[in-house]
């Protein structure tokens, strides 16, 4: 994900030289990944501690590589629901703040820019 980030999305439709629409594919984007790859995880996870905060530190990895608001978004809305569901299921306040804190780390994260990368790194 890391890498797919740096891609731009793929097209959905692919026109002829008129303009005429040809071509109309259901694509794969960065947003439907991110969801197959936490969503189901985070579903499960219920009050693991663990399991939560390695989620966090997922979107967190994620997000040093991202700069366009859009994935930026997606990754905040994960962490969200993580953060939604840890409140909900997690009895331990230590173990809560904890989580919360690391959620303060990933808000940093996207905050802050990633750094510029040659355009020969930005192939994956």
């Amino acid at each position: 994900l890391c890498e797919i980030v740096l891609l731009p999305a793929p097209p959905a439709e692919y026109r002829d030289d008129d303009g005429k629409t040809r071509l109309h594919v259901e694509t794969i984007t960065f947003e439907s990944l991110l969801n197959k790859c936490f969503g189901e995880i985070r579903q499960h996870a219920g009050s693991q501690v663990d399991v939560l905060l390695c989620l966090l530190d997922g979107l967190i990895r994620i997000s040093l590589f991202s700069s366009e608001d859009r994935p930026r978004n997606a990754l905040k809305r994960h962490a969200d629901m993580i953060l939604q569901a840890a409140k909900a299921r997690i009895e331990q306040e230590n173990d809560l703040e904890v989580i919360e804190e690391r959620m303060g780390d990933l808000e940093a994260a996207l905050k802050a820019k990633p750094p510029k990368r040659d355009q020969d790194d930005e192939q994956p």
